[in-house]
C-alpha cells in the first residue's frame, strides 16, 4: 500500500506533503502541535492532530479552533498531476548520464590499463566491469527516486519526480525495478523510451511495467 501523505497548517499555509513517520518525528519534536489541523488522504475536512492518539498518545484538551477552516486538498491528486513529458524527461536523463560518466570515469581509472591506446582495447578495459556500471547505475537512480527527493539530481534540475500511478512516493524496490526495465526500453530500440510521447499519462516503458509515473513536482496545497 501507498505510504500516508500528510499535511498540517502552519502560519494559515498548509505544510507537505509529508509520510507517516515524519509526522510522528515532527509531533515528537514538538514542531506540530495537539491543535494544529492536519489532513491526509481519505480525510473529508481539517481535524486536530491530536485526533490521533498515535501522532499524540496523551494529549491536552484540544480547543476548537477560532479560525475559519480551509477546504481540504482534493481527495484524487492525481487526476491533477501533470506528466513530465518526453523532453523534459530526455533532458533531466541527459544530465544523469553525464553525472554517472564523470564519476565512473574517475573510479574506474586507477583499474584501467595505461598501455591501452585504441578505441576497441578502451572498450574491452571498461566492459570487465559492466556487471559494477549495471548495480551503479540502478543503485543511483533507484535510491535518490525513492528518497523524499523522488527524483534524481537530473529531474530535480527540470522540476520532476517519481511517483506510483495515485501520485505517492514509491519505494526502492519498485524503483530498482523501474530501472532495470530500461534496458528493456533501450534494447527495444529505445522505442521503449519513446513511448512517453504517445501513451496518456507520459509513461515510458519502464514506467508501466513498475506501474509509475514521471511528473512535474506539485506544489503543496494553498488554502483559500
Amino acid at each position: 500500500m501507498p505510504e500516508e501523505q500528510w499535511y498540517y497548517l502552519r502560519g494559515g499555509e498548509a505544510v507537505g506533503p509529508v509520510d507517516t513517520a515524519e509526522i510522528k518525528a515532527r509531533a515528537a519534536e514538538g514542531i506540530l502541535r495537539p491543535e494544529d489541523l492536519v489532513w491526509k488522504y481519505g480525510l473529508k475536512e481539517w481535524v486536530a492532530a491530536a485526533t490521533f492518539d498515535y501522532l499524540f498518545p496523551v494529549a491536552a484538551e484540544v480547543r476548537e479552533p477560532r479560525i475559519a477552516l480551509p477546504p481540504a486538498p482534493p481527495v484524487r491528486p492525481a487526476v491533477a498531476l501533470a506528466p513530465g513529458g518526453i523532453v523534459l524527461r530526455g533532458a533531466a536523463f541527459l544530465v544523469d548520464l553525464f553525472l554517472l560518466g564523470a564519476i565512473t570515469a574517475l573510479a574506474l581509472a586507477p583499474f584501467l590499463d595505461p598501455e591501452a591506446t585504441s578505441f576497441a582495447d578502451s572498450l574491452a578495459e571498461v566492459d570487465r566491469f559492466q556487471p559494477i556500471l549495471v548495480a551503479s547505475f540502478c543503485l543511483y537512480f533507484a535510491l535518490q527516486e525513492s528518497s523524499p527527493a523522488q527524483a534524481t539530481i537530473g529531474k530535480r534540475l527540470f522540476g520532476l519526480v517519481v511517483t506510483d500511478q495515485d501520485g505517492h512516493r514509491i519505494g526502492f524496490l519498485r524503483a530498482a525495478a523501474r530501472n532495470l526495465g530500461k534496458y528493456l526500453s533501450g534494447a527495444l530500440l529505445f522505442l521503449g523510451f519513446l513511448m512517453a510521447a504517445f501513451t496518456q499519462r507520459g509513461q515510458s516503458l519502464h514506467d508501466l511495467i513498475a506501474q509509475c509515473l514521471v511528473v512535474r513536482r506539485p506544489r503543496s496545497p494553498r488554502p483559500s
